[in-house]
């Protein structure tokens, strides 16, 4: 099941939400309602992901993007299903192209693993995208990261944030996800860090997203 918060005044640019593993889109409403009462020019796509089974939490089935087999070698994860995904978000984006919003006036953003989807889609596609947004994520499958990245994205702006006491995805591994970022050459890319915020959102970064989402997708472009 997905959200759709509709644009108050005329539609001309669309950001899609992606949650974590476990959650659904219920999850960052309220955050993206708040997003769609400053900036009622955009309309919020907030997708459910599939139930599968996930391997580091026994098989049980959950809404997750893809595989997770552990927390300590994301380097090597396989991340199965997480093209599959990859092209929910792509078919996500089409529609919006059939309405007249073009992919420069898209911006995908995630929380978690949907922030690991989040770059894996924007880095790897032929589009230009307006933005992306990973909160508290890192980057899956990096080595086809690096194998297919798409340099017509290496100025597209990406805003990466991150607490330091995150228990789930480090605050190392986020670090290192950053630093392949960086090895990409991308010319508008930002790493953000809080000392205090463990796997979760802060007022702080929601702030910083918040002016990110309006400096990069304005009214007027």
């Amino acid at each position: 099941m997905s959200i759709i918060l509709k644009p108050s005044i005329k539609h001309s640019a669309s950001i899609i939400f992606l949650h974590g593993l476990g959650d659904t889109a219920h999850g960052w409403s309220d955050v993206c309602e708040r997003f769609n009462r400053k900036l009622p020019y955009i309309k919020f796509i907030l997708p459910t992901a599939p139930i599968k089974p996930v391997t580091i939490n026994g098989g049980f089935r959950m809404t997750s993007w893809y595989d997770i087999v552990g927390l300590s070698s994301r380097d090597s994860e396989n991340c199965e299903g997480i093209e599959d995904s990859r092209n929910i978000v792509m078919q996500l984006v089409a529609k919006e192209n059939e309405i007249g919003i073009p992919p420069n006036r898209i911006m995908i953003c995630g929380f978690s693993q949907g922030a690991a989807l989040s770059l894996f889609t924007v880095l790897q596609s032929s589009l230009k995208f307006a933005g992306c947004v990973a909160l508290s994520g890192y980057t899956a499958k990096p080595s086809a990261i690096r194998a297919n990245f798409a340099t017509i994205n290496r100025d597209t702006p990406i805003l990466m944030c991150h607490g330091r006491l995150d228990n789930v995805v480090r605050y190392n591994d986020a670090v290192l996800s950053s630093e392949l970022l960086k090895s990409l050459d991308l010319t508008n890319f930002k790493f953000e860090s809080y000392d205090f915020l463990q796997h979760s959102a802060c007022e702080e970064e929601i702030d910083l997203v918040e002016e990110f989402i309006e400096k990069n997708l304005p009214l007027n472009p």
